[in-house]
C-alpha cells in the first residue's frame, strides 16, 4: 500500500474550488472555528473534507460573512443611480437642519 498523503488546501484553494474570495473563506473558517491540519509558515493548510463544511455556511447567507462596498464600488453606484455623494462630513442640506 503506497503512503497516501491527503490533499491540503489553502483558503486561496478553497476560495477558487467555491467561486469565491479568500476573505470570505476565511471569514468562515474562522466563525465556524476550523483549525488547520498544518501549517508552513504563515500558511494554514486545510483537508479537503472543509469544503463540506463551507459550503452550507455559506449558503446560510449569514449577514456578518458580507463585505463591506468599497469606496470605488460606492462611487460607480451613485454615478450610475444619479446620487450625489460628497467626501465631507458635513449634512447634506448644507447645515441648513436644525438640531435641537
Amino acid at each position: 500500500m503506497p503512503n497516501e498523503k491527503p490533499e491540503l488546501m489553502t483558503t486561496g484553494n478553497i476560495a477558487k474550488q467555491l467561486g469565491i474570495s479568500d476573505t470570505k473563506v476565511k471569514k468562515v473558517i474562522k466563525e465556524l472555528g476550523i483549525k488547520p491540519v498544518a501549517k508552513r509558515g504563515v500558511c494554514n493548510y486545510y483537508s479537503r473534507d472543509v469544503l463540506a463544511k463551507i459550503k452550507p455556511a455559506l449558503k446560510q447567507g449569514r449577514p456578518n460573512l458580507r463585505l463591506q462596498p468599497t469606496r470605488l464600488e460606492m462611487v460607480k453606484f451613485a454615478r450610475d443611480h444619479g446620487v450625489v455623494m460628497h467626501d465631507t462630513a458635513e449634512p447634506c442640506d448644507g447645515g441648513a437642519s436644525k438640531h435641537g
